[in-house]
């Protein structure tokens, strides 16, 4: 992703902090004033949803920068055609209020790609088109959350649920899928806490036929897992190396599990 990289790291920290500085006031300005629009472009604040897919429009000559949450950390990214585009990654901040941006140029006018990025929070799906000199686009991208990501326990917990206490800074994010054709439940991501294994799955599945869980032996052989179901979650009481989701007998949907040592 960082491959014929053309921003040098100041560029990128000096844009990232005018972003920050002038997030609650640039919006306005932009919509009020269309020179103004095409001289900063918007600054655009999505509400987080799991699963949603956001637009953003690029500019040639202009970067965008994509500011994550606060203590969120950036596991990796992927696009379609990586060699259509410049992209850095770079930080702002110190101790709790550090936070970690994506930069991205296009190179060109006219490319419409799908950009991946997940975190140790969550994933994000982006389409992201880029115009010529003179068309709107939006110069920063942020979310707000609803989630409880991030947030510290309280003391007397009024109901507590599978998830209460997780911290993380201390999960394993370290799982990878394994699909040939993604299906429309795949999964969010996987992580552990030392213990068990949680498996997230977007909200439309509560919609859908949910897959049931394998374990796979070393000699290829499933085995049923027990779990339990927490809203969109499958939780494991114990560490799984290898797995396999599936909906269905023939012409079954698959998705396989592995942890990365």
């Amino acid at each position: 992703m960082t491959d014929n990289i053309s921003l040098t790291a100041n560029t990128c920290k000096a844009f990232v902090c005018a972003s920050l500085c002038f997030l609650t006031t640039a919006t306005a300005h932009a919509t009020n004033s269309h020179n103004q629009q095409q001289l900063f472009g918007t600054f655009r604040v999505y509400d987080w949803k799991p699963g949603s897919l956001y637009q953003i429009n690029t500019r040639i000559k202009h970067i965008t920068s994509i500011n994550l949450q606060p203590g969120e950390h950036i596991i990796s990214t992927a696009a379609g055609g990586t060699t259509n585009w410049i992209v850095e990654q770079t930080k702002s901040g110190q101790g709790h209020a550090l936070r970690e941006h994506i930069v991205i140029k296009p190179r060109r006018a006219g490319l419409h790609d799908i950009f991946f990025i997940t975190t140790n929070r969550r994933t994000y799906h982006l389409e992201i088109r880029s115009g010529a000199r003179n068309a709107d686009y939006t110069a920063a991208v942020s979310w707000k959350y609803s989630d409880d990501w991030g947030k510290k326990p309280k003391k007397n917990p009024e109901k507590e649920t599978p998830l209460s206490g997780l911290q993380t800074d201390r999960l394993n994010f370290n799982y990878h899928f394994v699909v040939q054709r993604q299906p429309p439940w795949m999964p969010l991501r996987v992580f552990d806490d030392g213990n068990k294994t949680y498996i997230e799955f977007p909200e439309q599945l509560k919609a859908r036929q949910a897959p049931a869980l394998f374990e796979l032996s070393d000699d290829g052989q499933k085995h049923v897992i027990n779990y339990r179901v927490f809203g969109s979650f499958y939780i494991v009481d114990r560490l799984v190396d290898t797995a396999q989701l599936q909906v269905g007998e023939r012409d079954s949907e698959t998705v396989g599990i592995e942890r990365d040592w």
